[in-house]
């Protein structure tokens, strides 16, 4: 026979006080929060992941392709001079080997429409003014007819011209005036700078 125990081997504790109460609801929420900051950060490395995954492929996706032709590797060209420094015309000009589908210039909306105009070659040559520099689109026009390229639009500030070769995408990518690219409003304000220029000596383009 187990013999009775005269008094309770564990006291009941106290009832909890209004502190103590306050104080454990400060730390259960304290923990509530410090688990939704981990699953946050925890989140913002997934998604920094995926995003350097997804970089790393699309710069394995765009690496250079190999051609077979080298012409091939000049299909889209982009002529590689800043227009400030007045070569945009004279670059492709020069160019007489090959023949992107493709090209892509910038030219000087400052200089009225219709006005077939360029900064002479001189090598020497130094952009000293924001507005006496480079040439007109539709001086690009007209040596683009002569080497058989067609303008097809131009970006929405008006200056980055695209031509494509004739023949190619005619269907889809018709001939558009250099007029109709220039009607855009920073055009029309940087044409209000051309008489600080009309004056120096540009070359005409017939």
């Amino acid at each position: 026979m187990t013999p009775e125990v005269p008094y309770p081997l564990h006291k009941p504790e106290p009832p909890a006080t209004y502190v103590e109460q306050q104080s454990r609801t400060r730390r259960r929420w304290g923990l509530v929060v410090v688990v939704v900051i981990m699953l946050l950060l925890m989140l913002a490395g997934l998604i920094f992941a995926v995003v350097g995954i997804y970089g790393a492929a699309r710069m394995q996706i765009n690496k250079a392709q190999k051609f077979e032709n080298p012409l091939l590797h000049f299909a889209h060209g982009s002529i590689g001079a800043d227009e400030g420094s007045g070569l945009p015309y004279w670059v492709w000009k020069a160019l007489t080997v090959i023949e992107p589908r493709v090209v892509v210039c910038e030219t000087h909306n400052a200089v009225p429409v219709g006005r077939s105009v360029t900064v002479p070659y001189d090598p020497s040559f130094v952009c000293t003014s924001e507005n006496y520099r480079g040439v007109s689109l539709e001086a690009m026009c007209r040596l683009g007819r002569e080497k058989g390229y067609r303008l097809i639009g131009t970006h929405r500030f008006g200056f980055n011209a695209f031509f494509m070769k004739n023949g190619v995408g005619e269907g889809y990518f018709p001939e558009v005036s250099s007029a109709s690219c220039l009607t855009d409003p920073f055009s029309e304000r940087r044409r209000h700078d051309w008489q600080t220029v009309a004056s120096r000596p540009w070359h005409e383009v017939p």
